[in-house]
């Protein structure tokens, strides 16, 4: 990706979405292995780190008033980073 193309993203909802679940992972995978978690059901993920239990971290960027959040209530310990964080 360009720079001019990362620009022309950023008034797009969907791909700045992208943009910052990557930055998230980018910067998460340079303190902890990361990891992925799918269910049984199809639920998700988008990172899970190891500390000394696992924590699932959710990025949730686009204004949306609901969010599936079945995959992350799976887990004891989660974040959900969202835009207003």
């Amino acid at each position: 990706m360009t720079f001019h193309d990362m620009m022309k993203s950023l008034h797009d909802p969907e791909e700045k979405s992208k943009l910052i679940e990557s930055i998230v992972c980018d910067h998460l995978s340079r303190i902890r292995e990361l990891y992925y978690w799918r269910g049984k059901r199809g639920k998700e993920v988008d990172f899970v780190v190891k500390n000394k239990e696992l924590i699932a971290i959710e990025v949730k960027y686009r204004e949306q008033r609901r969010y599936d959040l079945g995959g992350i209530m799976k887990f004891r310990n989660g974040f959900i980073l969202t835009k207003d964080d």
